[in-house]
């Protein structure tokens, strides 16, 4: 199981619903029922290391029972802690 999604570099607030969007979609949850994302990662200091980086950065971290993948380039990947990202 996973999901891929991309969103333009420079958007913290979309950004952070496309995240919570996606691993909602994954673990076939309301985005409602998954606990703030703010909980699990500074969400603005994620942005600001995405946006001063080139194409190729990667973040990775845990949230809600699934591995997250931000990427510079604007892409959210979500897999389930069991599978390798």
């Amino acid at each position: 199981m996973g999901q891929d999604r991309w969103i333009a570099r420079g958007q913290c607030e979309e950004l952070v619903m496309e995240i919570v969007s996606t691993v909602a979609d994954d673990a076939g949850v309301d985005v409602f029922d998954l606990p703030p994302l703010t909980e699990t990662i500074d969400t603005e200091a994620m942005q600001a290391l995405l946006a001063g980086s080139d194409s190729s950065v990667r973040l990775y971290f845990e949230y809600a029972g699934r591995t997250v993948v931000v990427g510079a380039d604007g892409s959210v990947r979500v897999r389930d802690r069991k599978v390798s990202p």
